[in-house]
């Protein structure tokens, strides 16, 4: 009965982890298919919400700076990808956006 419990609750969280990581039909829009997206998804989000990019308050040269803090910090952002999601960043959610 202990190991049925087990898998019980790990199905659970591997559920739980898959829709905490998958757009929404809404954030969809919010979240343009472009290149830097899923770097944003994968890297980005093992620390902090979808809502907390849309709810950031930043310019170009913040997102640039946060982009490189965060890599300092440890987020398992590969070199060629870097480019990519600053840009994505900065495209769809800087304050000072064209």
């Amino acid at each position: 009965m202990k190991f049925q419990n087990g898998l019980i609750i790990a199905a659970g969280c591997v559920a739980a982890l898959g829709l905490a990581l998958a757009p929404t039909a809404g954030s969809q829009e919010q979240f343009p298919d472009e290149p830097g997206r899923d770097t944003l998804f994968l890297a980005c989000t093992q620390c902090h919400s979808l809502g907390k990019m849309i709810a950031a308050d930043m310019t170009k040269d913040d997102w640039e700076f946060l982009v490189y803090d965060m890599i300092a910090r440890g987020s398992p952002v590969e070199e060629d990808e870097i480019d990519d999601l600053k840009t994505y960043l900065q495209n769809n959610f800087a304050s000072d956006r064209d």
